[in-house]
């Protein structure tokens, strides 16, 4: 949860965003542009990043690691960037236990 904490305190709420990739649980198209206007419900961010647009007459969350900031501060920019690869990089380190010490042991 540290990488949904970040982005709410990080970023700068509402900027613009592009689409660039489709994923078959959004609407977005690519190059598509949105307005994000702030982070998805914590709920929604157990296994990936979510951001809440405003996609036609809708507010609805949507991956963050399907857009890119455009007309952002670089701070926001940094934090769309870094929480997109980060996110994703962190959560495909699994913590498997190690057999007959009942230590744990990190997989990539």
């Amino acid at each position: 949860m540290g990488w949904f904490y970040y982005l709410a305190e990080q970023c700068d709420f509402p900027f613009r965003a592009r689409c660039i990739a489709e994923r078959s649980i959004s609407p977005l198209l690519v190059d598509e542009e949105v307005k994000v206007i702030g982070e998805a419900p914590a709920r929604e961010c157990e296994k990936e990043l979510f951001v809440k647009i405003q996609w036609k007459e809708r507010q609805l969350a949507v991956p963050l690691s399907q857009l890119v900031a455009i007309d952002a501060d670089s701070a926001t920019e940094q934090v769309v960037e870094d929480g997109s690869t980060g996110f994703s990089e962190a959560m495909s380190i699994k913590t498997i236990p190690a057999r007959k010490t009942g230590t744990t042991r990190k997989e990539n």
